[in-house]
């Protein structure tokens, strides 16, 4: 059903046992540090063309070994310090035959890895507890609370983000103070001697984004269930949960004045609240037949589910007092409020069948309905079936020595079932709306203005034609455990096909909409996972445990019906698409010329002839499929049109951790992390290019050749001619150039944990302390990374978990983290 679309992660929370108090308390202290940084240039300073020019932008200036007086400051390291985190928990047991309780406290203090405000505190409390009523009865309630608060910083693409202005900033400026020693205004780069509060700065001053920007999240969240379980006869169980979820999220957003993203100041205060209410009313029946040898095992259950949302945000701009951070403190206020409320009924039932307790049989129906469709087309199916033979169980394996030392455990399985993806709330209707549209730059034009409300129509055309998403996948596997299951192996093929994909399709602007929700596509996902456990030594005071996984997915848009291609997300010229025949998210933007693609265009000759619609496929010869077109002069040219770049799916995944237990007391393990391509746009290295900061600009003497094929094959381009052509107007930069030049491969190998821990339970320690034991832990994560990839990190991704991957564009950067834990049992 509609529950699965996105696949299942149970969470079984920890529960009391009968006899005495057990009390457990854990103490982690870690310190973080970035890991990679992109490299900066540090020979040339502020200006263009090798000269100074005033406040400019760029750091295509001077040689700073020729200018007197100058100091060079490191930009990419100074932002960061050593963060610190400390986690504490605290968790007690225990009951007696009828009653048992599980409670826990946990408490985080984090302050983060910049110098400046950001830091993260985190505090919770869980409640669980069991009580029978006689032999037939149980009831048990579990709630927790959780409180978070935290100072943020800004990332990514604005020109009030952080390492876009500290990465931008020419060697030869140093940020500090990030506040005028006589004004005590904010100074950066471009405006180095500030006597104006109320103007843009071009780009931010990163010191003075860490510690005078004001972005605080406060966060409460209560949720728990009650649930009744009983069994009035042997064979019969009736359960009933009842659960809710509710979170309340308030936030401060302050831009003060002076910043570039907004000058006169902006003052965003919002609330966001989730509730989420569900029952579940599970009947099972349970029976053997003997004159089978079989049991059945039958569930019938109903769910319902109820999502809700709000949002209310007030942004005051215009602010009169520097410092002062109350929405009283601006001359204009534009409110936005909105919420949505979803529904979801569900009656299902499962029977599964065990025959000669080595032949498993499960079928299963659901019927969801959606509020979220029109009244009576609201109600979908979605059917399981699934089937598991444990063949060691037949009787040659039990009767054969050989068979059962080296081939105890195996089983075949394979399983058919659908999921289903509902719409999204609001979809099948045209509604009016509350809200802004900006331009990115810092102009916003609101509904609400002048002191008078207002709405808009909503960009989004309703679509009462809409119909469930749904995923229907088959599935095969086989486990076999080895050598006494000293070794075991797991093998799993699928193949899901998703049909009437949900996208929102752009439409004509002359329908008076932007958009509508359809059902749009068809997607292919075909993989296979592989799992192997080993223990290649087990002696009695060493063992060596051993855990290989291996998954490879390939994922394929069999259609687009309504369109050629969709766009699922993307920054400046570079964009994901679903396009028919590739895999989901591939990169299309602009490229060079390059031969293989039958390419038409006009040529300038070695002499500087320029020849008019030329198949370049045709006229030149020693090219292969792909390599770069050199025109006349020794530069590539750009393509008209737009191409298919990269693909930002991994090949395959896989990962290694092997554990070593020395007398039982000794732990040591370790973790490999492997990730075997999948493409990354460096944006960050692109802009960098363009302003003369990144390192690749550093080498501005002598001459360069552009490998490929054509006139200008093989000839030099001079470096004045090549670093015009890279920072002003040119095709070699991420802002004016194709975004081909700027992906890289992103596989990696990544040493993602190397732990040791140690036990101390020996009686000298549990009578003198009257605990059960003592352990003591000493982890890094994320150590070490072998990659090529030149940005921030191979994982990172500037729109987040979202469909469209492998974005690099000023994000924030990884930390390796040396972790120390004390645990106490009592």
């Amino acid at each position: 059903g509609s529950r699965a679309a996105n696949g299942v992660i149970l969470i079984t929370t920890k529960s009391g046992k009968p006899g005495k108090v057990r009390a457990t308390y854990k103490i982690t202290s870690s310190s973080d540090e970035v890991t990679q940084l992109p490299e900066l240039q540090t020979k040339y300073g502020q200006g263009l063309f090798g000269g100074r020019f005033g406040n400019i932008f760029t750091s295509w200036g001077p040689k700073l070994d020729t200018v007197a007086n100058v100091s060079i400051y490191d930009h990419a390291k100074e932002l960061f310090r050593t963060g610190n985190r400390i986690e504490q928990n605290l968790s007690l047991s225990g009951g007696s035959k009828t009653t048992d309780y599980y409670l826990s406290f946990g408490r985080t203090d984090h302050q983060g890895f910049i110098k400046g405000n950001n830091d993260y505190e985190r505090s919770s409390f869980r409640l669980k507890a069991t009580q029978r009523v006689g032999t037939q009865l149980d009831i048990t309630g579990n709630i927790a609370y959780v409180s978070t608060k935290a100072n943020r910083l800004q990332r990514g693409s604005n020109t009030s983000g952080l390492l876009l202005g500290a990465f931008r900033t020419p060697p030869d400026f140093n940020n500090l103070p990030y506040l005028d020693p006589v004004t005590g205004l904010h100074r950066s780069y471009r405006y180095p001697n500030p006597t104006e509060l109320k103007v843009s700065r071009g780009y931010d001053n990163p010191f003075f984004i860490a510690n005078e920007q004001v972005n605080l999240t406060e966060v409460g969240r209560v949720y728990g269930n009650f649930t009744v379980n009983y069994d009035p006869l042997d064979w019969l169980n009736v359960r009933y949960i009842l659960g809710r979820d509710y979170s309340n999220d308030e936030r401060r957003y302050v831009l003060p004045p002076s910043s570039s993203t907004a000058p006169e100041g902006t003052i965003t205060r919002s609330k966001f609240t989730t509730q989420e209410t569900e029952g579940n009313l599970i009947i099972k029946a349970s029976g053997n037949f003997d004159f089978a040898d079989m049991a059945v095992t039958a569930y019938v259950g109903h769910n319902w589910n109820e999502r809700k949302y709000n949002s209310f945000t007030t942004v005051g701009d215009n602010m009169s007092v520097y410092g002062f951070n109350q929405l009283g403190n601006t001359s204009s206020y534009s409110p936005s409020e909105y919420e949505s409320i979803v529904r979801l009924e569900s009656f299902y039932g499962q029977v599964t069948f065990d025959l000669w307790n080595q032949l498993f049989i499960t079928t299963a129906l659901r019927n969801d309905g959606f509020s979220t469709y029109n009244k009576g087309e609201n109600r979908f199916w979605f059917p399981k079936i699934s089937t598991a033979w444990e063949f060691t169980k037949l009787p040659v394996f039990s009767e054969s020595e050989l068979l059962k030392k080296w081939l105890p455990y195996g089983k075949v399985r394979l399983a058919y079932g659908e999921t289903g993806r509902e719409a999204p709330a609001y979809s099948t209707i045209s509604a009016f709306s509350q809200g802004a549209f900006g331009s990115g730059w810092g102009e916003v034009l609101n509904s609400t203005a002048y002191g008078y409300g207002g709405f808009f129509t909503s960009g989004l055309r309703g679509n009462t034609d809409l119909s469930v998403e749904r995923a229907k996948e088959i599935e095969y596997g086989i486990e076999l455990g080895l050598i006494e299951n000293r070794l075991s192996f797991d093998l799993t093929i699928y193949d899901q096909e998703t049909e009437d994909v949900i996208y929102p399709i752009a439409l004509a602007p002359s329908t008076g909409f932007f958009s509508q929700f359809r059902n749009a596509a068809v997607i292919q996902n075909k993989g296979i996972e592989i799992g192997i456990n080993a223990r290649p030594i087990n002696m009695k005071n060493f063992k060596w445990d051993m855990n290989l996984q291996y998954g490879q997915n390939k994922s394929e848009v069999l259609s687009l019906p309504d369109v050629d291609y969709y766009y699922l997300g993307g920054f400046s010229s570079l964009a994901a698409y679903a396009v028919e025949g590739q895999p989901l998210g591939v990169f299309r933007g602009g490229d060079f010329v390059r031969f293989g693609r039958g390419i038409v265009t006009n040529v300038v000759d070695e002499n500087g002839n320029v020849q008019q619609g030329v198949n370049i496929d045709e006229a030149y010869s020693g090219w292969k499929n792909g390599d770069l077109f050199v025109n006349g002069d020794g530069y590539p040219i750009l393509d008209p049109e737009d191409r298919i770049l990269g693909d930002p799916n991994p090949d395959w995944t896989g990962s290694i951790r092997n554990t070593f237990t020395i007398f039982r007391k000794w732990r040591i393990s370790t973790l490999f992390d492997i990730k075997q391509g999948g493409d990354i746009w460096n944006g960050t290295k692109g802009a960098l290019m363009f302003f003369g900061t990144a390192k690749e600009t550093e080498d501005r003497d002598g001459t360069r050749v552009f490998e490929g094929a054509g006139p200008g094959q093989g000839k030099e381009v001079s470096n004045l001619g090549f670093y015009n052509w890279i920072g002003a107007s040119g095709l070699g930069n991420g802002f004016t150039g194709p975004s081909s030049q700027y992906i890289e491969d992103g596989s990696y190998v990544k040493l993602r944990e190397l732990s040791l821990s140690y036990l101390l339970d020996m009686p000298e320690i549990t009578n003198w302390t009257g605990l059960r034991d003592i352990e003591l832990t000493l982890t890094g994560r994320n150590l070490f990374t072998w990659t090529d990839y030149t940005g921030i990190d191979p994982e990172t991704n500037l729109g987040g978990n979202v469909s469209w991957r492998g974005f690099d564009y000023f994000n924030m950067p990884q930390t390796r983290s040396i972790i120390f834990g004390l645990r106490f049992n009592y």
